[in-house]
């Protein structure tokens, strides 16, 4: 199981990358570790940011990366569903 640590490195890799194209490989890197927990864990960071109102811009990232995530394992279930 993935640790809240090693999801917060996956997400500053993901706020540090400009272009989607390497925000889906830091995701297929990443591979198991970007599952449930993954998702509950941003959304949860995505929550506290929008509660404390100071970093919208970091919000509108995070939001961003969120729907990027979601995607991403729509595809790679998709892909994987013939297990």
């Amino acid at each position: 199981a993935s640790s809240t640590g090693a999801v917060i490195e996956i997400v500053e890799a993901l706020l540090q990358t400009e272009n989607e194209a390497d925000r889906t490989k830091i995701l297929e890197e990443a591979g198991e570790a970007i599952n449930d927990e993954f998702s509950q864990t941003l959304t949860g960071l995505i929550k506290q940011v929008e509660a404390q109102g100071q970093q919208p811009e970091l919000l509108e990232r995070l939001k961003g990366i969120n729907s990027e995530v979601l995607r991403f394992t729509m595809r790679r279930n998709l892909n994987n569903g013939s297990k």
